[in-house]
């Protein structure tokens, strides 16, 4: 499934995105309980689409390389009886000023 303007299968929600100087919207979503039954499952959904052509035009234009002094963001799968070891990690990255979450147990 995409998003296709102009069609009417939003049932609540609905928003758009839109960036200084991109002219047009990014982005678009919302939620959208019925669809999913016209495909044979009855389900409430919420989705959205974004335009990363359009954020790219707008990236390049704005002087993106001056972005690249951005700390990297890293993520990682840990699996087995290391949860010390993580929590550790993340408190040394967290006194280094980084963002770190954090997400154990369930899937």
């Amino acid at each position: 499934l995409g998003d296709v303007s102009g069609m009417d299968y939003y049932t609540g929600l609905v928003f758009r995105i839109y960036v200084e100087g991109a002219g047009a919207r990014v982005g678009s979503g919302g939620r959208y309980d019925e669809l999913a039954a016209n495909f044979g499952r009855r389900e409430s959904a919420v989705g959205f689409v974004l335009d990363l052509d359009a954020l790219g035009e707008v990236l390049g234009r704005s002087g993106a390389e001056e972005l690249s002094d951005a700390p990297e963001r890293t993520a990682s799968v840990v699996e087995g009886g290391v949860a010390r070891e993580l929590f550790l990690e993340a408190r040394r990255k967290r006194a280094a000023g980084e963002r770190i979450a954090l997400r154990t147990g369930g899937e």
